[in-house]
């Protein structure tokens, strides 16, 4: 029996869509891993011969590469990637309605309730405008106390403010660990253990902790993988569930995600120093791009000593570079080169593979009546 013509060119017409919408499925997780490998080893001395990449787009793990023996449970120390983490941490409490960020840190923290630094805000200490400045003299601080609680009383008692809080921008780790402390009073839990029941238990981040835990470096003391820092990224790129379970809100992440440091004075950033980009900051993590409306499209939270984990919102896309060096601009640099390197090959397999304006309108004009 012999289909009408027109159901048979409808059906022809279906058939060459599915081979059409394919590749461009396929194309969106497609890079060139020669052209990636060549760049990873073009900047192997950066790294020291070591280093470990993982990119997972849409669920799929679309590249994974090495240098020197790393791999997904390498555990290194990663320096400012633990702000994401523990960013992410503090704002479980805002999803509770245990702390607010706009309020004062004085309503938990006595020791901040007097003078200049009563006007310190949670939402202050998550995006480094707390007013505090003195990296080095945080470093003599913390190696002189035993617990975060001392760490912190130390801080308010010692540490000058070198601006009014909320009006200037100085990246550093003062204030994470003054939040940090506001959730141990609020929790009645010390920080570790919240950390693990809060994000490492609920992210499967098995190999993940802090140095010196009674008086951890919350901006900088974390020891991590590639596999737990991919989990990490995962839920952030699932709206805050972990393999069905609620993380973070939604909500939660689009605050941390939005641009916090809008009108700020911008007094130091390394992003700045080492690869010259002017990058605004969210709460705990950088935003390298935005688009025309000023939405996030890419963020993510390098380390000092070269770990580089990033979310590519707009081709949903994570992704970790793990390593460990002492240069950091130079680490940095690579990371950033690298990371362009992963850009240009995204963007170029989503053109190849987009179907073409003629062939649209044939199929279009093939189903008419």
């Amino acid at each position: 029996m012999s289909l009408p013509k027109r159901f048979c060119c409808l059906i022809f017409s279906l058939l060459m869509s599915d081979l059409l919408i394919f590749p461009v499925r396929q194309g969106m997780a497609q890079v060139s891993h020669a052209a990636l490998h060549a760049e990873l080893l073009a900047h192997q001395s950066a790294y020291n011969g070591h280093a470990y990449v993982l990119l997972e787009q849409r669920d799929r793990i679309i590249y994974e590469d090495s240098l020197g023996g790393y791999n997904r449970q390498t555990v290194v120390p990663v320096a400012s990637v633990s702000k994401w983490l523990s960013t992410a941490l503090i704002m479980t409490f805002v999803d509770e309605g245990k702390i607010n960020l706009d309020d004062p840190v004085g309503k938990y923290l006595p020791e901040f309730r007097t003078g200049p630094k009563s006007q310190i805000t949670i939402r202050d200490c998550l995006r480094h405008t707390t007013g505090y400045f003195s990296t080095s003299a945080f470093r003599a601080i913390h190696r002189r106390t035993l617990t975060l609680q001392a760490c912190v009383a130390k801080i308010a008692r010692e540490l000058p403010l070198s601006a009014a809080p909320g009006k200037v921008f100085f990246y550093g780790p003062v204030g994470l660990q003054i939040a940090a402390r506001v959730v141990e009073v609020v929790s009645g839990k010390s920080f570790v253990q919240n950390f693990a029941e809060r994000i490492a238990g609920p992210c499967a981040m098995e190999h993940t902790s802090f140095f010196r835990p009674a008086n951890p470096e919350v901006a900088g003391g974390a020891y991590s993988c590639a596999d737990d820092l991919m989990h990490f990224l995962e839920m952030i790129a699932h709206q805050g569930l972990y393999h069905g379970h609620r993380v973070l809100s939604e909500q939660a992440l689009q605050e941390m995600q939005r641009n916090q440091t809008n009108g700020i004075v911008i007094r130091y950033s390394p992003a700045m120093e080492a690869i010259h980009q002017q990058w605004p900051y969210g709460l705990g993590e950088w935003i390298e791009a935005e688009d025309e409306h000023h939405h996030s499209t890419s963020v993510s939270s390098p380390g000092r000593y070269g770990s580089y984990p990033f979310y590519d919102l707009s081709h949903q896309l994570i992704g970790i570079v793990l390593v460990k060096v002492n240069n950091f601009e130079k680490a940095m640099q690579a990371d950033w080169a690298f990371r362009q390197a992963i850009e240009q090959q995204i963007t170029q397999h989503v053109a190849l593979n987009r179907p073409s304006a003629p062939f649209a309108f044939y199929l279009c004009a093939c189903v008419r009546p």
